[in-house]
């Protein structure tokens, strides 16, 4: 059964006292003047747990993970310790430029969509598998594509007018009109109007003197610029030959040397007066160079007789009883 709404005349306690019903609805009602509750006792009720306690028990410390005994007696420097460690486990030896939470703010730029705006940044990039480019590219150097050069090939297509085509001539060898390409072997004897060689274009360049050599041969001497003898070699040959004496046929050992010569020009010769005289035997000349010579020694009064190579001096007759000389 439903009930749309409900009169009540009065309201009896529990002690059996009758409550006034217009006080249920004040606002003002405190625990200690009507025994109801405030607006703000009801928050502070609100905020407690269902099933809490004035006291926590170990089991309900043990629920949270917590020892309650290792707590038990416990200083601040405990707790200081115990977050310094959760900290330094937080912080697992970063670097000292990312061990805060500031810091890694800043290395995201401080940017709280710091991953969708990363990936918005590489959704604007050329994909590696190939893509299309909204814009002109160019290069700071000689930068290659697919191993080409872009710049060498560039300065190739600059060079090409605009709208050239492949066979766009107007005359071949003087030919005018369409131009037909017929294929080629490729065979140097299938070629027409070959030239004429000779066995020299068989031979190999080393088998030629140099035109540096072709032009010391040009400036050299020729045989016919020469006299006979000299490609001849023969004295009899020569022009103006000297009239040579017996002599030049004799040896050399026939004739007396220099020395020889100076000393026969000094000599004793036959016919010279004689005798000769000298101061002393100190003066004599060689005795060998004048065998048979007498020479008379001034110093001593007596004749020296050159034999043998020596000065042999002679005897006066009058010392030894020889007779005397006419």
């Amino acid at each position: 059964m439903a009930f749309g709404k409900i009169y009540v005349d009065e309201v009896i306690d529990s002690n059996g006292d009758t409550l006034d019903i217009s006080e249920l609805t004040s606002n003002e009602a405190t625990n200690a003047a009507k025994g109801y509750l405030s607006a703000a006792d009801k928050a502070k009720l609100d905020g407690v747990e269902t099933a809490a306690t004035a006291d926590q028990t170990k089991a309900d410390i043990d629920a949270l993970n917590i020892d309650a005994d290792t707590l038990d007696g416990q200083h601040g420097s405990y707790y200081t310790g115990y977050t310094d460690t959760a900290v330094a486990g937080l912080v697992d030896s970063s670097p000292a430029t990312l061990d805060t939470l500031n810091e890694l703010a800043a290395a995201l730029g401080d940017d709280p969509n710091f991953a969708t705006t990363t990936a918005n940044s590489i959704g604007t990039k050329l994909s590696k598998s190939g893509g299309q480019m909204t814009g002109n590219i160019t290069f700071s150097g000689s930068q290659t594509v697919d191993g080409r050069d872009l710049s060498v090939d560039g300065t190739k297509l600059d060079g090409i007018a605009a709208g050239a085509q492949v066979n766009a001539v107007t005359s071949v060898n003087g030919s005018t009109g369409a131009v037909t390409v017929q294929g080629f072997s490729g065979d140097y004897d299938d070629l027409t109007n070959k030239p004429t060689l000779g066995t020299a274009a068989a031979t190999a360049s080393t088998a030629y003197a140099t035109a540096a050599q072709g032009a010391l041969a040009d400036s050299a001497t020729q045989p016919g610029d020469l006299s006979t003898v000299a490609t001849s070699g023969s004295y009899n040959d020569l022009s103006n030959k000297p009239t040579l004496g017996s002599a030049a046929a004799t040896a050399s050992t026939a004739y007396a040397t220099a020395a020889q010569g100076t000393t026969a020009d000094s000599a004793l010769q036959p016919g010279d007066p004689n005798p000769v005289m000298v101061s002393t035997t100190g003066s004599l000349p060689s005795a060998s160079s004048n065998h048979g010579a007498v020479v008379h020694v001034h110093g001593e009064g007596a004749m020296y007789f050159a034999h043998s190579g020596a000065w042999v001096k002679l005897q006066n007759a009058s010392i030894n009883g020889l007779p005397e000389l006419p």
